[in-house]
Order: C-alpha cells, then sequence, then structure tokens
C-alpha cells in the first residue's frame, strides 16, 4: 500500500530538535515515528517504508515485526519532508561526532542526542510541556 501525503504549511525557526512539523506531515502518531530507521527512509526517491514497531519489551525498546501486512506500507514524502529529515540528519551526524565513543548506533531517525531511540511515553511529555 501507498500513501501520499498533501503538503504541510510551512515551518520556520524548526530546531533540530523540534521534530512535530516531522511528525505532523507524515501524518504518524508520534510514538509510531519514533520506530523509524534511516534504512526505511529513502530521500532521494521521497518516502519511507514502515517495516517495524517498537515497542518496551521487559523494559527495555525493541523492534519488532508488524502484526500484519497491512501495516507494512510505502509512504510518499512531500519536498518539505524531505528536506527537514536531510536537515535532522546532518544534525544526527555532528550530534554522532559529538558524542564520540559514548553513541549508541541505533540507526533510528529520532534518537538522544546519544543515539539512543527516543520512549513514546518521554517524547510525549515532552510535546505536551511545549504546547503549553
Amino acid at each position: 500500500m501507498t500513501l501520499a501525503l498533501r503538503e504541510p504549511p510551512t515551518r520556520t525557526g524548526a530546531s533540530a530538535h523540534d521534530y512535530g512539523p516531522i511528525v505532523s506531515a507524515i501524518r504518524f502518531l508520534r510514538a509510531r515515528s519514533l520506530r523509524l530507521r534511516w534504512d526505511d527512509v529513502d530521500l532521494d526517491a521521497a518516502h519511507l517504508t514502515v517495516r517495524h514497531t517498537l515497542a518496551r519489551v521487559d523494559g527495555e525498546l525493541v523492534l519488532l515485526e508488524p502484526k500484519t501486512e497491512r501495516s507494512r506500507r510505502t509512504i510518499a514524502l512531500p519536498d518539505v519532508v524531505v528536506t527537514a529529515l536531510r536537515g535532522h540528519r546532518t544534525q544526527q551526524k555532528m550530534e554522532r561526532l559529538v558524542a564520540g565513543t559514548s553513541w549508541v548506533d541505533s540507526e533510528h531517525v529520532f534518537t538522544t542526542s546519544r543515539g539512543a531511540p527516543l520512549d513514546a511515553a518521554t517524547v510525549t511529555r515532552s510535546f505536551q510541556r511545549e504546547r503549553r
């Protein structure tokens, strides 16, 4: 299944860690976008492929197979999202250099400043604080 997305409104002044515009543009729930890995995203072809779920198992974040075949899908990305993801990738590479040997090579698109996958509950709390 392939989904196409409309161009979201342009937003200026977003920091590298302001995931809201990207997450909103691809119309995922925030927690669902956290499972994305860079090998799921093809910026040159402007699409992403949903291949995993991210769940907490025994206190650890792990990637799991989607529950149904329908959950696996390809989503076309508008140019504004591709541009935002390119900028985010650049910022993440800089964070990797700063982190040095403490970098966790999770390959997730959305990570902590040390490369670890983000926890959905933490991201939700962060979004709620920013909305106030």
